[in-house]
C-alpha cells in the first residue's frame, strides 16, 4: 500500500487511460476505425490515434467540464508515448486551486477492480505470478 500512497498519480493516471480508452471504443463508433493496429507477441494490440480522436477528447471533457459533470485529469498514452493529457476542474474548489497533470488524488475503491483485473491479466501472461510482492516491480 506505500508504494501506491508513492505512485498514486502513476494509478490515478492508469484509471484514467482505462476510462479514455473505453471513451473513445465507444463514443466514435463502428465508421470510426482506429489507425495503425499494430499487433506484438500475438497478444497485445498498440492503437495510434487520431487527431480527429484527440479533438474529440478535447471537446468531450471539456463540455462535461463545463457543465459541471467531471473534475479529474486525462491521460491517453501509446507504448512510451502521450497522445493526450490535461487537467479539468479544481484541486480545491473552496480555494478554486485548478488541478495540474501532476496533482495527487486520493484514491477510493473503485480503483480496486481496474487493479485486480490488469493484475490476473498479466498473470495470464506469465508476466507475474500471484506470490509476487510489490517490492519486485518498485524496489524502492
Amino acid at each position: 500500500m506505500h508504494v501506491f500512497k508513492k505512485n498514486r498519480t502513476f494509478v490515478i493516471l492508469l484509471v484514467v487511460a482505462f476510462t479514455a480508452a473505453f471513451f473513445l471504443h465507444y463514443t466514435l463508433g463502428e465508421n470510426s476505425k482506429i489507425d495503425n493496429i499494430v499487433k506484438s507477441n500475438d497478444t497485445t494490440i498498440f492503437f495510434s490515434y487520431s487527431q480527429k480522436q484527440k479533438i474529440n477528447l478535447i471537446n468531450y471533457f471539456s463540455e462535461l467540464n463545463k457543465q459541471n459533470l467531471f473534475n479529474g485529469v486525462v491521460l491517453v498514452g501509446q507504448k512510451d508515448s502521450i497522445f493526450y493529457e490535461k487537467a479539468y476542474g479544481y484541486a480545491n474548489f473552496s480555494n478554486q486551486d485548478s488541478l495540474t497533470i501532476e496533482s495527487s488524488f486520493q484514491l477510493a475503491s473503485v480503483s480496486k477492480q481496474f487493479t485486480a483485473i490488469a493484475i490476473l491479466q498479466l498473470y495470464e501472461k506469465g508476466k507475474l505470478n500471484l506470490t509476487d510482492s510489490v517490492q519486485k516491480f518498485f524496489p524502492k
